[in-house]
């Protein structure tokens, strides 16, 4: 007999005249709470040795050209428009090292070489057993793929 009770007052017991998801009247708003933000792309690295071992870790350079109208070409943290920008920038003309590239073709991931040394290597003219992510000297970052012209080492 208890058991029906039970059963009987079981789906009572989920009912409940309060809304799980009100708030109380007191609770600020999200604007008021600073916790809003524009969310920005995490931090993404370049990764080197993407060819294999038997090749340098990054093998192709490249030249900054047609900036689009701007004065200096932005290296990005991530292959996103809104990645935090590193350094001040690259003009049109200055070398690189390609890595990488996203799936889609839009993003180079870049090793930027000293102004003041253009042709170094920054350490990636060699083979590494595996890919990973660079950790050397450089600069190194992501840019868009529309302005940069591609060569050989």
């Amino acid at each position: 007999m208890r058991i029906w009770l039970v059963l009987l007052l079981l789906p009572l017991a989920a009912c409940d005249a309060r809304d799980p998801l009100d708030t109380p009247a007191n609770a600020p708003a999200p604007a008021e709470t600073g916790a809003a933000t524009d969310m920005a792309p995490t931090p993404r690295p370049v990764r080197i040795g993407e060819a294999g071992p038997n090749f340098a870790a990054c093998a192709t350079r490249g030249t900054v050209v047609n900036t689009g109208g701007e004065p200096l070409l932005p290296v990005r943290t991530a292959p996103f428009a809104n990645g935090a920008q590193v350094g001040n920038g690259l003009a049109e003309g200055s070398r690189l090292i390609v890595c990488t590239q996203t799936i889609d073709q839009r993003w180079m991931g870049v090793i930027v070489p000293p102004a003041d040394a253009p042709e170094s290597d920054c350490g990636v003219g060699v083979r590494v057993s595996s890919p990973r992510a660079y950790e050397g000297p450089c600069v190194a970052g992501w840019v868009n793929t529309a302005f940069v012209r591609s060569s050989a080492r």
